[in-house]
């Protein structure tokens, strides 16, 4: 069946005006993916991180002048990090995982600096590690160092102090024997 001429022209009209729409919409989203607060949604952050030639190395820089929950998400859609900030540095409480969704450490921090316990977790052999910080040092080896090994029922203490293990103490769980190690 053969259209009317002004059939033709009202359906081309249509198919012009609908693909006029679908590039304005999508070159919208782009637009909102790229120029957008990266802590909108996680899909902007992966977008700006993954794809967006500014960065492209999977981080963005904090402002200086942000505060509130920072988060960062890896290119899978797993969260990476999430973090209280104040003016651009950490403050507050902050957790990291691995990309496989693993919690990798879990931290405080006090103007940019660690501050109280920080435990981190061997990515291999799952093994608990806590270290503590006294408030506003930077983060250095110094400072109290726990590990828990689960599979011997043991806790190893170690006090580090300007880089040197300055004490060691191993602690056998479930028994109330302890004993320094040499």
């Amino acid at each position: 069946m053969i259209m009317p001429m002004q059939q033709k022209i009202c359906l081309k009209r249509r198919i012009i005006r609908t693909t006029m729409l679908v590039a304005v919409l999508g070159f919208g989203g782009l637009l909102f993916l790229a120029y957008s607060d990266p802590q909108a949604s996680r899909w902007v952050y992966i977008f700006q991180a993954y794809y967006y030639p500014k960065h492209r190395n999977g981080l963005i820089p904090v402002p200086d002048e942000y505060t509130g929950e920072w988060r960062e998400w890896y290119l899978n859609g797993r969260p990476r990090c999430c973090c209280s900030m104040r003016n651009g540095k950490g403050h507050g409480k902050g957790v990291n995982w691995n990309e496989d969704g693993t919690i990798c450490s879990e931290y405080n921090c006090y103007e940019g600096n660690a501050d109280g316990l920080l435990k981190f977790w061997d990515y291999k052999n799952g093994m608990l590690h806590t270290i503590t910080y006294d408030r506003n040092i930077p983060c250095t080896p110094e400072g109290l160092r726990t590990v828990y090994d689960y599979r011997k029922d043991t806790i190893e203490e170690y006090v580090h102090y300007q880089g040197n293990i300055v004490s060691t103490k191993k602690t056998i769980i479930g028994l109330q024997n302890e004993r320094n190690l040499p």
